[in-house]
């Protein structure tokens, strides 16, 4: 399976394609680590997949994510690390990674872990107008 990423910092229209190993092809190290990563719904992201020909980057990439956005020592709230993806996204133009941080914006809102939500911008949250 081939699975395109754009390349548009350095080619703005040209798509590079990378074989990749999906879920039901995995075996071994790898499908071990698939379903460690892959969602509730069973789902893998492209992100994921293209790390498919080297799991050992694959355990590398979902440390530093889970890390940054889902450790629980994370004192800001689910939904604004995910603003603050979108947001990180958007600014370098990835509409792939704006789609993704979008999604779990929606699910950090959803989740009903709304107490925190100031009911105003991102922007006027406890950061003193650091965005």
């Amino acid at each position: 399976m081939l699975i395109p990423l754009a390349l548009a910092a350095v080619l703005a229209t040209e798509v590079a394609w990378i074989r990749v190993v999906p879920y039901e092809e995995s075996e071994g190290e790898l499908r071990r680590i698939y379903d460690v990563v892959k969602g509730a719904s069973g789902h893998l992201d492209n992100v994921v997949k293209v790390h498919s020909l080297r799991p050992h980057t694959l355990e590398g990439h979902y440390a530093l994510y889970r890390s940054v956005l889902h450790h629980p020592g994370n004192e800001m709230p689910p939904w604004l690390l995910e603003s603050l993806g979108v947001y990180t996204s958007v600014l370098n133009g990835c509409e792939y990674s704006a789609a993704h941080h979008s999604e779990g914006l929606r699910l950090a809102l959803a989740d009903g872990a709304r107490e925190d939500f100031p009911g105003q911008g991102v922007h006027e949250f406890a950061l003193d107008g650091a965005l």
